[in-house]
């Protein structure tokens, strides 16, 4: 709560009936976009992303699928990098499969178990866009302006794809959407953070330190040493309730392992590899492409067969030029969205806490992925949201100093959400057929 608020209280009056109407609008993107999601998850129900892992940017639905509605005795071995993950998730699909199948006279298990996985990331990826509007609303921006670019984070191609296989990537953004929406809004109670950044780290490992940028977010204040003391306070608390937490899925789920166990962090260090600094240029490109454009609007995909020769791979990592040229128009109307939004760079007053944050956010996660990972669309539904947020952030303030730009803005958001929406829906039959 800024100054002014607390010593206006019309101001926190006006503030808050702007909440309740952003509310029922979130409630409507979250129906509208859960049906977008879930019927691109019945596009992608046929391919071998229910068989097997690494069919689509190498992501391991397989595993993720087994984590969501398998049996509680079933063998979770990935819980390493995804620390309690089952004990969240298992029991609602669990449900939902059961739900489903009881439904219908003559459903499989197995069609149910995909059924459920759907309706859980389709639920997942809606959770991300309503969180999403909320934030641009607490963060005042127009109500327009919030639609038009939280439409271009939900028909992105990051929000389209996960949103529709079983993967925990999907479930992670949620987690800190949920975080960086908090951080915004101090006056929602410390157990609400607690529980959502529980939740947020429990999907990745590495989340926590996504989540300690938002905690210093949400603590942001002069004094450096209150601030610092505040947020080790609230980091400490959460690593207590995580490692508990964790404790008792292991008991509940013996398939599991323990996240901060030795051998579960020499697992994880196996993904690290250090020779990407040979080819530092390159390594770049590749990582602020799945940051800022490949994440917004699919370039073409190729088929690869990186383990077997009848097994193929959907992937978008490299990205050359002739990767984007069928949709040139669409990547430079997107590129000049961009463009503009960096022009707020060079103003000072654009530095507020929440884009510091989103900032830090970006920063490490393409300092971490330049030597972690394999294919960087794997990894993209950790940064797309907050790419997107520094976007509209960057033209609010832009428009904040030549208020004549909101209506050609606003023009410019409708003809790329139009095309963005029909190029990446057509996507994913493309990465679909090459898999078949």
């Amino acid at each position: 709560m800024t100054f002014r608020e607390r010593t206006h209280p019309k101001i926190v009056a006006v503030l808050t009936s702007a909440w309740r109407v952003g509310v029922v609008a979130a409630s409507a993107l979250f129906i509208f976009f859960f049906v977008v999601y879930f019927n691109a998850g019945e596009k992608l129900r046929d391919t071998p992303a229910y068989d097997r892992g690494d069919v689509f940017f190498r992501s391991d639905t397989r595993r993720a699928w087994r984590d969501m509605v398998g049996e509680r005795l079933s063998p979770h071995p990935h819980t390493s990098g995804h620390p309690n993950f089952v004990i969240f998730h298992q029991p609602v699909g669990w449900f939902l499969t059961i739900a489903i199948k009881d439904a219908g006279d003559k459903v499989k298990k197995i069609d149910a178990a995909k059924t459920a996985s759907i309706c859980m990331t389709s639920a997942a990826g809606a959770g991300v866009v309503a969180l999403f509007y909320l934030l641009l609303v607490t963060l005042q921006l127009p109500r327009l302006r919030a639609l038009l670019f939280t439409s271009v984070l939900g028909f992105s191609t990051v929000q389209l794809f996960y949103a529709s296989v079983p993967e925990t990537y999907m479930f992670s953004a949620l987690g800190l959407m949920g975080v960086a929406l908090i951080a915004c809004r101090p006056r929602v109670g410390g157990a609400w953070w607690h529980l959502t950044a529980v939740y947020a780290w429990s999907a990745l490992t590495t989340n926590i330190v996504l989540v300690g940028i938002w905690a210093m977010v949400r603590h942001w204040q002069p004094s450096c040493r209150e601030w610092l003391r505040k947020v080790a306070v609230v980091m400490t608390v959460t690593v207590v309730l995580m490692v508990a937490l964790n404790v008792v899925q292991r008991l509940i789920y013996p398939g599991t392992v323990l996240f901060f166990a030795a051998h579960s962090v020499a697992r994880e260090a196996h993904w690290l590899y250090w020779e990407r600094f040979q080819v530092p240029v390159e390594t770049s490109r590749i990582l602020l492409q799945h940051q800022w454009i490949s994440n917004i609007i699919a370039p073409e995909a190729v088929k690869l067969h990186p383990f077997k020769p009848d097994e193929a791979m959907a992937s978008i990592e490299a990205g050359t030029w002739d990767m984007f040229a069928p949709a040139w128009p669409l990547f430079g109307v997107w590129c000049l969205v961009l463009a503009g939004a960096a022009v707020s760079l060079f103003d000072r007053r654009f530095y507020t806490p929440v884009v510091l944050g989103g900032l830090g956010v970006m920063a490490f996660n393409f300092c971490f992925f330049f030597v972690f990972g394999h294919d960087r669309m794997l990894y993209a539904a950790l940064w797309t949201s907050t790419a997107v947020l520094l976007v509209a952030a960057g033209w609010e303030r832009l428009i904040q100093r030549m208020p004549v730009l909101s209506k050609p803005l606003a023009a410019v958001l409708v003809a790329l959400i139009s095309g963005q929406a029909w190029h990446n829906w057509q996507f994913l039959d493309k990465i679909a057929a090459l898999v078949k």
